[in-house]
């Protein structure tokens, strides 16, 4: 299926966008993007199509963030509240 490659090519090469913190994500600076047709876009707006491909990983990237965040702001709790789920 076409469709189901072109989503595997664009998770496969643009992975480490969905690793990032999404505070840490450029939002100002427009670029061109070769999975997308060379459409011009934001960091923020490639992870946002990514997102829409699978409902899964909309669910475990917003996951992740909250676990990043709980440990970076040194919140014991809620870190260990995340692991535990």
């Amino acid at each position: 299926d076409p469709v189901q490659l072109r989503h595997y090519r664009q998770l496969k090469s643009l992975y480490k966008l969905l690793l990032k913190r999404f505070s840490d994500l450029d939002y100002k600076n427009y670029r061109k993007w070769g999975n997308f047709k060379w459409e011009y876009l934001m960091e923020t707006d490639v992870v946002h199509r990514l997102l829409s491909i699978p409902d899964e990983l909309k669910d475990a990237y917003f996951y992740y963030q909250d676990f990043l965040d709980a440990f970076e702001n040194s919140e014991a709790d809620s870190f260990f509240s995340s692991i535990k789920e």
